[in-house]
Parts: C-alpha cells; sequence; structure tokens
C-alpha cells in the first residue's frame, strides 16, 4: 500500500488542507480490509480500480472512530481534504449532514460531482488531478459562508499538532468559548476537539513513520499528552486499537510524500 500527500496552490491554501492518493499493489490478488483513520475532515475523492473497471466519485464524510474499506490489488483513490473552515462553504450546505456517513450520489453535491468522474478517467497522476479537483471548490475561496476565524483556528491547531486547548484557541481569536464552539462545528461539521484530536493522531503517525522517538513514553511527552496512558487511552478510542496494532498498520503501508 503506498499513502502520500500534495500541498495545495496557494490560491486554494484556505479552502483545502491536502491533497492525497492511496494505491495498492497490483499483488498480490486478493482483497484487503484497510483500516482509513479519522481525519477531522471532508474529503471529495476519485475511486478507480483497473481490473474491475471500476472509477466512481464519492464524498468521505466525518466520522469519530476509524472505518474499514475493502481495497483491491491496483486499486487508486485520489482526494482533496477540505478544511474544516471551508466545509459549509465547500458544500453549500451544513458539513452535520455527513457525520458518520459518506455519500456516492451525485445528486447531493452536483456542483461538486457532477461530471467528475469523467473529467478524472484520463487523467494518470495525482499531480494533473489537482487542478481538475481544484476547479471543484474555487468558488469557495470567496464565499460569503468562508470562516476567516475558523481559518485562523484550524491553522494554529495544525501548527502545534493538536496539542492547544480549545480554551487557548477562543482568547487568541477573539471568542468565548462557547462561541468558537458553536462556529467551527457549523464550519466543520464537528466541535473543534475532534479535530484536535485527529491532529494529535496524525502527529503520531507521523512520529512513528520518521521514528522520531523510541518509547511510547517518550511520544507522550514529546507529543503533549498528559502520560504514556492518555496516549494508549486516545489511541485506543478514536482508532479502535492498541498502540501497538497502530503501529504496525502504519508500518504496513509504504509513506511517499506527506505535509509536516
Amino acid at each position: 500500500m503506498l499513502y502520500r500527500e500534495l500541498l495545495p496552490p496557494p490560491e486554494l491554501e484556505n479552502v483545502v488542507l491536502s491533497f492525497w492518493e492511496f494505491a495498492a499493489p497490483s499483488d498480490p490478488d486478493h482483497v484487503v480490509d484497510q483500516k482509513i483513520f479519522p481525519d477531522g475532515c471532508i474529503s471529495l475523492f476519485f475511486y478507480h480500480s483497473a481490473k474491475r473497471s471500476i472509477s466512481v466519485v464519492g464524498i468521505s464524510g466525518l466520522y469519530r472512530k476509524s472505518q474499514s474499506k475493502p481495497i483491491s490489488p491496483g486499486d487508486t483513490v485520489w482526494g482533496m481534504r477540505f478544511s474544516p473552515a471551508a466545509a459549509f462553504a465547500i458544500l453549500k450546505s451544513t458539513p452535520q449532514n455527513l457525520v458518520g456517513r459518506s455519500t456516492f450520489d451525485e445528486s447531493e453535491y452536483p456542483h461538486l460531482m457532477n461530471g467528475l468522474r469523467a473529467d478524472l478517467r484520463s487523467v494518470r497522476s495525482l499531480e494533473t488531478a489537482m487542478p481538475v479537483f481544484g476547479e471543484r471548490v474555487r468558488f469557495a475561496v470567496d464565499s460569503p459562508y468562508f470562516d476567516g476565524k475558523m481559518n485562523i483556528a484550524v491553522r494554529q491547531i495544525d501548527k502545534v499538532n493538536g496539542d492547544i486547548r480549545v480554551s487557548e484557541i477562543a482568547s487568541a481569536i477573539g471568542l468565548s468559548i462557547r462561541q468558537f464552539e458553536r462556529r467551527f462545528k457549523a464550519s466543520s461539521g464537528l466541535p473543534p476537539k475532534i479535530f484536535i484530536r485527529a491532529r494529535r493522531m496524525r502527529a503520531l503517525a507521523i512520529d512513528l513513520i520518521d521514528e522520531r522517538s523510541n518509547s511510547w513514553s517518550r511520544r507522550a511527552t514529546d507529543l503533549g499528552f498528559a502520560d504514556q496512558s492518555h496516549l494508549n487511552h486516545e489511541v485506543s478510542s478514536i482508532t479502535t486499537v492498541s498502540p501497538g496494532d497502530f503501529a504496525r498498520m502504519i508500518g504496513q503501508i509504504d509513506h511517499g510524500d506527506l505535509i509536516k
């Protein structure tokens, strides 16, 4: 399995967190149930199975826990991860409609999905897919529903890899905690704490990939967990597996470029 990410162009950086690719090798010839860890974001994606001659577009919703997805040999998925600050603006409706569910129904979000499969079927790489995806959300940059303060909040959370309190963010952008939580949920679909936890899990995954820490207790300290027990609880709660299994799953994936 290969997973990699690319940064959006500067003109889209306020509405798109990243473009991503997940690709399965052609061999071995069997279906794998791949764990997809929650990232606190909505993605517009294109799935292509060369062996089964299937291509579909969909929108991956907001999940609080890991999901298992069947991956067949040769499958490729390209995606565009929305910024939580821009989900409402991009969808043109409340992102809470996508909590706990994904959709392949193009009639739900025709401005994002109609014709996208045809536009992407002739594309051969994530790099050339990026501008095709990007054209679908360019309008959101100037949308009156884009929340600039939530954009600042998302950037702060991302900068410190989730090692920040909700109260600190609210204070920094001049809102009460209740105002901040309400606006973040309206913009993204989930409370800010869920995105904070997801970014901390991402930081843990990056630590494992880069082999930065030599022990779980050191990882807990470096990543801002109260202690190793807190780290263990968070990993099990969010990923539904033990820290050791989480590390093994991360190690089974080949990682290309990642946004760090």
